[in-house]
């Protein structure tokens, strides 16, 4: 007996959680620690969750990274707009906040800390 949800599938012929697994795989990965470290793991995350594999040429881990970067900039410029009234800017800023703690939480989640020897 399976769990639901896990028959359906995606592209590539994978499950559900065959393709989790390898999101998974990406970030304990040379290619997904880097990504955790310079913030665009999220990216990558659901890069492979669409695609079922990593990422192998340099013009998709480019446009992964200069979404990153453009995410984190927006971001900043809803937090710096302050508390607004409209409904949507509320929801639009609680829909970007939830995606930079996602990004957070792969990142405590996956990323191999870095030790220094004395």
């Amino acid at each position: 007996m399976t769990a639901l949800g896990t028959k359906r599938r995606r592209k590539h012929g994978l499950t559900d959680v065959e393709v989790r697994r390898a999101a998974e795989g990406a970030m304990r990965s040379a290619l997904g620690q880097q990504a955790l470290r310079e913030s665009w793991g999220r990216g990558l995350y659901m890069y492979v969750m669409e695609h079922g594999r990593q990422p192998h040429d340099m013009f998709t881990i480019d446009k992964l990274k200069r979404a990153a970067n453009d995410f984190r900039w927006d971001l900043e410029e809803l937090k710096q707009e302050g508390d607004s009234k409209c409904p949507l800017r509320q929801a639009n800023r609680r829909f970007w906040q939830a995606a930079a703690d996602f990004e957070k939480e792969l990142s405590d989640r996956f990323l191999v800390r870095e030790t220094v020897d004395a």
